[in-house]
Parts: C-alpha cells; sequence; structure tokens
C-alpha cells in the first residue's frame, strides 16, 4: 500500500520492456531492399520472431498453474476462503501481525453494494452518479493512446527515412528511448505527483510532437530532434 504508485506504474515499465525486447529480436529480421531474398533472416527468422512469444506465453501458463494457483486477495475474500488467502499472505508478508493487518484492508462489496455490481453502460454513462468519472476515464485512455510514443511508433520509418539505419534498427532505438523513459517516470514518481507529472509531460510532449512535425515536413531535414 505504501508503495502503490511506483508499484503501478512498474506495470508500464514491464510493458515498455516486453516491447523493446520485441524490438531488439527483430533486429534480426533482413531488410529486403538489400539483403538476399533467400537468406536465413528474409525466409525464416519470423519463425523466431512467433516462437519467442509463443515459449513466453507457455512459461506464464506453467507459472499460473505451479507457482502462483491463488487468485487475487480480493477474490479470495469476498469468496470467503480464508484458508487460501492466510496461505498467500504469508507467502508475502513476514509476520502474522501483518498478515491480518493487510487483510483488514482488503475492501470487499457487502450487500449495500449488491444493487451496483449490474452496471450497464447505459447506467454508468448517463446516471450523475457514474457519467463524470465514465466520461473523464474514457476520455484519459483515448488521449493516452492519440499523443505521444504511439504516433512515432508508428510513424518511424518514414520520420527517420534520412538517417543510415534500416528500419529495424530505427524501431529499436525508438523502444530503447521509450523504455529509458518509462524509468526515468517511475523514478520522478516516488518524489512528485501524479497530476504534476502529468501537466509537465504533456507540455513536454507537446512541444517535442510540435517540433517533430515541423522538421519532418521540412525537405531538407530528415525528422529528427
Amino acid at each position: 500500500i505504501e508503495i502503490k504508485g511506483p508499484a503501478g506504474a512498474l506495470t508500464q515499465v514491464c510493458i515498455t520492456l516486453g516491447i523493446l525486447i520485441a524490438f531488439t529480436i527483430g533486429l534480426g529480421i533482413g531488410d529486403v531492399d538489400s539483403d538476399d531474398i533467400n537468406s536465413f533472416e528474409i525466409q525464416y527468422y519470423w519463425y523466431i520472431m512467433f516462437a519467442v512469444p509463443i515459449g513466453i506465453a507457455i512459461f506464464q501458463i506453467l507459472l499460473l498453474v505451479f507457482a502462483f494457483p491463488y487468485d487475487t486477495p480480493p477474490v479470495l475474500k469476498e469468496r470467503g476462503d480464508d484458508k487460501t488467502l492466510l496461505k498467500l499472505m504469508r507467502n508475502i508478508y513476514k509476520t502474522e501481525e501483518v498478515v491480518q493487518e493487510r487483510i483488514g484492508y482488503i475492501v470487499v462489496d457487502t450487500k449495500d453494494d449488491e444493487k451496483d455490481k449490474d452496471l450497464s453502460y447505459s447506467v454508468i454513462c448517463c446516471r450523475p452518479k457514474y457519467r463524470r468519472a465514465t466520461i473523464v476515464g474514457c476520455f484519459l485512455s483515448v488521449f493516452q493512446q492519440l499523443t505521444g510514443i504511439n504516433a512515432i511508433m508508428f510513424y518511424s520509418n518514414m520520420l527517420f527515412k534520412g538517417l543510415s539505419m534500416t528500419s529495424t534498427e530505427i524501431t529499436f532505438y525508438i523502444g530503447v528511448v521509450n523504455f529509458l523513459a518509462t524509468l526515468v517516470g517511475l523514478v520522478l514518481l516516488i518524489f512528485f505527483g501524479r497530476k504534476s507529472l502529468m501537466l509537465v509531460f504533456n507540455v513536454l510532449m507537446t512541444l517535442t510532437l510540435s517540433l517533430l512535425s515541423i522538421y519532418s515536413f521540412d525537405k531538407n531535414s530528415i525528422g529528427m530532434i
């Protein structure tokens, strides 16, 4: 609970690390413009691209079945499965006092909340009790996808085509920057609040994308800042 901010941001770090690993594996793909069309990189390397995520998925399944065969603590508490909940929490925390304290922090639905369980889209969008939170949440998600790194990743080969690198190398370096920027955000989150970081970095993102747009439309520019 004390580190829920950084712990939540750690999810994004893992996501960007996974993207970077995928881009790194992609470096082995051949360039159809310069490599032999019958080379291993062109004809067969894509098998490796599929085999790696398949192997990771199998590893995750094994972990879920054998290493962590539990539901989440809130689900266990809601089901009344106290025995499994205690076993799980004792694996996480060292002392019995902390285990009981953490279990007490877990909030589950009560009978008074049962009327809110079966919420329809019309209810959460139209009822004043939920409407504002729903609209804010939806727009934040939409804005996150429409701004920032996504556009740069999608158009990276076009933006940086003037560089003396292959398309896979360009994508790889963008993945590196994406991962490192997420690490910086994780560190800053420990010292500053989410709202302050969102405000500052949205301003920086606006300036960066504006400059990138100006340079990319300049015929004498390679679109690099």
